[in-house]
């Protein structure tokens, strides 16, 4: 079983790369400027707004809204006094997120030839002013307790962030503007450093929440909870269902589209089961509903700061998601902010699974 658990890791990055290009190619479906790059814009013809399916998203996310608000409020600490002194290195990422804000919203002359980079000199500080809040809340921070893992947690979300940019070449709901002119070199790398901090920005967030709630962070999976092999039938129908909907991803795409983001914690959660390991997800208890809570929340506030901070930047990107575009908040309709509730427990049951298998050994 160890062996078959160990190996889960390359069977699971086979199965969320190799079928939804498998069923592209089946389906002969495959967009047509699918190995463009950088990429072109949108060639599919998305969809309006259809005011029930809009009216049935906002509802549902409102009810699990609802029901973080009625679950953090329970676990809500009451006072509570601040362990350490806030770093001077927090001041320093502070004070170059405020600069970055600054340049990435003005035009300036001087400033025109790095006025496309901006995300950079907003994330990577915001990165280092959650571990600094965090640092101040509660003593410690995952920067200060673990240095190596955090910076090749950078390194990781690279990685993880252009595995989502493979799942919208098959669905584009979005793209970004102002980036045609770029060789693919250099899009390459100045991608691959904004998505660095996809993991960094939402796990610190989560820390920084813990702290509040005077949760712990790590580790991610719930160890009080034992192995429950009668959830291998579970742990199979969602193996089953991720599986089909990556599969059908590029011949369905503005009926699976949220499988971009349910598709791979299905996965997860399935594997976990089935190989009889403790999901993050499935038969959670009250301890650890909080935190799932948290992660949620985490997944939400760094998504509510991407769109702000994109909003007036001069390279961002837009969204055409189909029956959805109503009632936007920046650049993203209201509705698609519900994705990054389970974007968020993605986030940290991945960094879980990597600080398990690196760090606590």
């Amino acid at each position: 079983m160890r062996s078959f658990t160990n190996h889960g890791w390359w069977f699971g990055w086979l199965l969320l790369t190799a079928l939804p290009w498998l069923g592209a190619v089946v389906f002969d479906c495959l967009p047509e400027d699918f190995f463009h790059f950088p990429p072109l814009g949108i060639s599919l013809d998305h969809p309006g707004p259809v005011m029930w399916v809009v009216g049935i998203l906002l509802v549902g996310f409102a009810g699990v809204m609802l029901w973080m608000v009625a679950v953090l409020t329970q676990s809500w600490p009451g006072q509570h006094v601040c362990r350490g002194a806030f770093p001077w290195w927090g001041w320093g990422s502070l004070l170059f997120l405020g600069l970055g804000w600054w340049l990435a919203w003005s035009r300036y002359a001087w400033f025109a030839p790095l006025q496309h980079h901006t995300y950079v000199l907003i994330w990577f500080p915001f990165t280092l002013l959650l571990q600094a809040l965090t640092q101040q809340r509660s003593g410690t921070c995952l920067l200060r307790r673990c240095p190596v893992f955090f910076a090749w947690l950078y390194g990781f979300s690279a990685v993880f962030w252009w595995f989502f940019e493979y799942l919208n070449r098959f669905v584009q709901n979005w793209e970004y503007q102002e980036v045609s002119h770029f060789s693919p070199l250099t899009y390459g790398l100045f991608a691959t450093l904004s998505f660095a901090t996809v993991l960094p920005g939402v796990g610190g967030m989560y820390t920084l929440l813990c702290a509040w709630w005077e949760e712990s962070a790590f580790p991610v999976f719930d160890r009080t909870r034992a192995p429950d092999p009668s959830r291998r039938g579970v742990g199979w129908l969602l193996l089953a269902v991720g599986c089909l909907s990556l599969l059908l991803l590029g011949e369905l795409p503005f009926v699976l589209f949220p499988f971009v983001w349910l598709g791979p914690l299905w996965l997860i959660e399935g594997w976990r089961c089935v190989t009889n390991q403790v999901p993050l997800v499935i038969g959670s208890g009250r301890v650890q509903r909080p935190r799932l809570a948290l992660m949620m929340l985490a997944g939400l506030l760094c998504g509510v700061c991407w769109e702000l901070w994109n909003a007036h930047s001069l390279a961002r990107w837009i969204y055409h998601i189909p029956y959805a575009g109503r009632f936007y908040l920046f650049e993203m309709p209201l509705a698609g902010y519900a994705g990054y509730l389970p974007f968020g427990l993605q986030c940290i049951g991945l960094i879980g699974l990597l600080e398990a298998r690196f760090v606590q050994r």
